[in-house]
């Protein structure tokens, strides 16, 4: 089926988590028990769609047997948290597909209780259950999050973005940029052969592995099993476009890499490793995500996104925001209506206890 999804994609202008380099390396690399299955439904609309199969990973007292859309049902390769997700079908036609696809579900298979549609537009997930009204499921919300971007159309180079960020990101990033040596002494390269995506991939692992440690959490590469993944995606996607692998530095060391992925005219930034200096001047992330900004502006790209997470650093470099939806289609299971019942009891007390919370991404 690889061709005949690799030929819908290229027709549907979907993100880069269904690109067939994303979707192939996902199922090479998942364990045996979880391997997802490859469903097309035909017709004038045609939807294919990959589905995981594993436990439950949402907080609940009851396990349910889920189907996970465009995901593996492992629980490592979870992290991987693919966005803007939804079948793949043609541009415009996600809707009908989704319930082409949850219909399939219900007349063709009994072996799940729940199916994860993983985290989709918020413009999606809210117009969904007007089409799905005649079925007999029941949709629950189980997360939601900002995302962040940057509408690159509106700009002409880096000097016109920044005169549409705030006086004190300028201030930051000129700073930065003058400790660094200046805008001269910063040099952008794209990795252009598989070598350089495995060496800059330890490398990005590296410095990753270092920042998070700092913050107390073992970081986004883990889990041997998502590491594995990157480094079967980077060595099948070694000349197709799918991955723009950034490394910015200096004549004498490196400031950071910028793991990014393409689709079309949109890059998206999926994962970072930057080189922390002592000192407030030095803000490897912001003059990484800046020169990414003024390649894609040189480029043409259409726009740059900087993925879910509601941190400082994204709200400070965007032009433009949105909302992902995690939805859980859910068959009429006792065990829900048990879980929808001491939710709406525990309300209350959880309000009342609850700190603030920090939305992120896991790989972010």
């Amino acid at each position: 089926m690889a061709d005949d999804w690799a030929a819908l994609a290229n027709r549907s202008g979907c993100s880069p988590f269904l690109d067939p380099v994303w979707q192939q390396a996902l199922a090479e690399t998942s364990p045996v028990e979880t391997l997802p299955t490859w469903l097309t439904l035909g017709g004038s609309q045609p939807t294919m769609a990959m589905l995981g199969k594993g436990p439950g990973r949402r907080r609940s007292l009851f396990r349910a047997r889920t189907l996970w859309l465009n995901e593996s049902g492992d629980p490592q390769l979870c992290q991987l948290l693919p966005e803007h997700n939804a079948p793949l079908c043609p541009a415009g036609g996600e809707l009908q597909a989704l319930r082409r696809l949850i219909v399939h579900l219900l007349e063709d298979r009994r072996d799940w209780d729940e199916f994860s549609l993983g985290w989709m537009d918020a413009h999606l997930a809210e117009r969904l259950p007007r089409h799905l009204n005649d079925l007999p499921v029941r949709m629950h919300e189980a997360g939601r999050t900002p995302y962040y971007y940057v509408d690159l159309s509106a700009y002409t180079d880096l000097d016109d973005y920044l005169a549409s960020r705030s006086r004190n990101t300028r201030q930051q990033l000129r700073r930065s940029m003058r400790a660094y040596g200046g805008r001269g002494a910063l040099e952008t390269s794209i990795a252009s052969s598989p070598e350089q995506h495995r060496t800059w991939f330890r490398d990005l692992c590296r410095l990753h592995k270092a920042q998070w440690h700092r913050r107390g959490h073992p970081g986004a590469f883990s889990a041997a099993r998502v590491t594995n993944f990157h480094r079967v995606l980077l060595e099948r996607a070694a000349g197709t476009g799918l991955v723009e692998f950034m490394r910015i530095q200096t004549a004498e060391a490196t400031v950071g890499y910028l793991y990014n992925l393409r689709s079309g005219s949109v890059v998206y930034n999926y994962q970072n490793g930057f080189a922390y200096r002592t000192g407030n001047r030095y803000r490897p992330g912001l003059i990484c995500h800046a020169l990414a900004i003024e390649h894609g502006i040189a480029a043409g790209t259409r726009r740059y996104d900087l993925l879910m997470g509601d941190s400082q650093y994204k709200r400070s470099l965007a032009s433009d925001c949105g909302e992902m939806v995690w939805l859980l289609v859910q068959r009429p299971r006792l065990r829900f209506a048990a879980e929808r019942l001491g939710r709406r009891l525990l309300a209350p007390w959880r309000s009342a206890r609850r700190p603030p919370s920090v939305t992120g991404r896991s790989h972010s």
